[in-house]
């Protein structure tokens, strides 16, 4: 099952990490707006974690968007910024 073991719930994994998370790539879905949704979180060794819910979204003017996700049984919060996507 996708969601057995999340990494950087319990492991990092070697990816570009930042002092505020780590950055995935992810598959997401975007409005007319430009707003985007996330779908899936892409691991770097090629796992794939489906979003179940995105349980909030506040965007942010300079700080891009800041999203509170659901992914299995797990709650991790996303952050949108300079068309990059980091898991804190």
């Amino acid at each position: 099952m996708e969601t057995d073991y999340l990494p950087y719930l319990s492991k990092p994994m070697p990816v570009e990490e930042t002092s505020n998370g780590v950055t995935v790539e992810v598959i997401a879905k975007f409005d007319k707006i430009g707003k985007p949704t996330p779908l899936y979180i892409l691991w770097s060794d090629g796992r794939k974690f489906k979003v179940n819910s995105v349980l909030d979204m506040k965007p942010r003017v300079r700080d891009g968007i800041y999203y509170t996700v659901q992914i299995g049984s797990y709650i991790r919060k996303i952050h949108f910024v300079d068309n990059k996507w980091i898991i804190i």
